[in-house]
């Protein structure tokens, strides 16, 4: 019988335990985090209590036989936004962790920030790196081989006993630089940052400014890319286009079909060449060329939901089809 249905026989008062606070952390991963960790997703990695809110169940739905509390003080698991960025010898991890609210008494200080990185039991180092803050997100960049490995950003407590925080997730990194045969091309992921007052950043601060997860709030939101293989003077055709990804309902699929419910679902597209004044490109050395874009979008007239942003890019005239990258967000709204 589950440990909730065993809680039921007997008078709560006489059994209450502190064996249920929120801040008591999950021992083990996800079991598909142990059958193929370096393709598990982040919430694979989980260590804090699920959000219960609605569940008829709330002890069902935590781990009652292997948790812990941990004696040098809380961890929280932070969301995370994670790029790798192709160089000449290694990838460029950049990856940004969403800061919890301030009532819960985090204080992240980048001296704290570490980055850390395995292929295996026997394999684990801190990484060095480079660590930003910005608003809302703590941002860490490194470079890493082009392996498989599981790698987080940890924060320690500024005090004994106070709350830590991490992430944890898997990189299958791309080849780098080195590695890409003559006239092959290439492009990063999209990489999602906060609007400023400015013009959109280059290379030298975009990552500066990376989101701490893939949710996004307000009218605007940054979108920094990478291409690889083509130069500053190559005609190129670049398209972003905004997608939304709700699951349908089957009364839904169903109206559709009858013709008396519309698609939630759709597409939205901005089509540029370059070169060409007003849209601007960046240069980085590099054994391949490098282009690095950046462009804010306007999201004002989309209603909140699940969305994707895909960046298309090929040579122009040419029949090919063009390379793309695509990440996936919520919209939270304006």
């Amino acid at each position: 019988m589950s440990h909730a249905s065993w809680m039921g026989f007997y008078d709560s008062t006489r059994t209450a335990t502190a064996e249920y606070p929120q801040d008591r952390l999950h021992l083990f991963p996800d079991w598909k985090a142990i059958e193929d960790p370096f393709h598990a997703t982040a919430d694979a990695w989980q260590i804090n209590m699920p959000d219960l809110e609605g569940k008829d169940e709330p002890a069902a739905q935590w781990w009652p036989t292997e948790h812990y509390a941990r004696a040098a003080g809380p961890i929280r698991q932070l969301p995370d936004q994670t790029a790798m960025l192709r160089r000449d010898g290694h990838i460029l991890l950049a990856t940004a962790s969403e800061l919890p609210p301030a009532r819960l008494g985090f204080h992240a200080d980048t001296a704290n920030a570490f980055l850390v990185r395995t292929t295996g039991p026997r394999d684990i180092e801190k990484v060095p790196h480079n660590t930003y803050k910005n608003e809302k997100a703590i941002v860490v960049t490194a470079p890493i081989p082009a392996k498989p490995a599981i790698v987080g950003t940890e924060v320690r407590a500024e005090k004994a006993g106070g709350l830590s925080a991490r992430t944890r997730f898997a990189v299958t990194p791309p080849a780098t630089l080195a590695s890409m045969k003559a006239g092959e091309t290439a492009i990063s992921d999209p990489i999602l940052m906060a609007v400023g007052d400015g013009p959109p950043p280059g290379p030298e601060t975009a990552l500066q400014h990376m989101l701490g997860s893939t949710r996004v709030r307000g009218s605007k939101v940054g979108v920094y890319w990478e291409t690889y293989g083509w130069t500053a003077g190559d005609s190129v055709d670049v398209a972003l286009v905004v997608t939304r990804k709700e699951q349908l309902s089957k009364l839904r699929r169903l109206g559709m079909l009858m013709r008396v419910a519309h698609d939630i679902n759709g597409s939205v597209a901005v089509r540029w060449g370059e070169p060409q004044p007003g849209h601007s490109s960046w240069t980085i050395p590099g054994v391949v060329p490098i282009q690095a874009r950046s462009v804010y979008v306007d999201l004002s007239r989309l209603e909140p939901g699940h969305y994707s942003v895909t960046v298309l890019v090929g040579k122009h005239g040419s029949t090919l089809v063009p390379i793309s990258a695509t990440r996936d967000f919520v919209f939270d709204g304006v």
